[in-house]
């Protein structure tokens, strides 16, 4: 569902659910998506608005797309039909023209005693 003042955005499970796993397994987090700030914070799943709009770990160390090079970019899941290139196209969305970058604090279990 699309209109002026929503927009849903689907991202497929499985790759959300291993940056999760990511993030949950990771021994120190950061507030700061490119930066390591020393502000200790919960596993989240940063929402992040730029060329497209995604998902990633804010786990430390990062997920890198690859791995045998530290500068590459993290490790990330595209919200279907919103990927790369697709910047200036959602900015005319609810979700609106200017960067961001949201920490989505996740992990509080669905169902007690279950995790992922």
């Amino acid at each position: 569902m699309s209109n002026a003042d929503s927009i849903d955005l689907w991202f497929p499970l499985p790759d959300v659910t291993a940056v999760a796993e990511h993030a949950m397994a990771a021994p120190r987090h950061s507030r700061c998506p490119f930066a390591g700030d020393e502000i200790p914070t919960a596993p989240s799943l940063i929402w992040t608005k730029n060329d497209g709009t995604y998902l990633w770990s804010n786990g430390m160390p990062r997920q890198h797309r690859n791995p045998s090079d530290p500068d590459s970019d993290p490790i990330s899941v595209h919200a279907l039909g919103w990927g790369p290139g697709a910047g200036p196209a959602i900015g005319s969305t609810p979700v609106g023209g200017d960067d961001f970058h949201l920490p989505e604090p996740t992990f509080e279990p669905a169902v007690p005693g279950c995790n992922w």
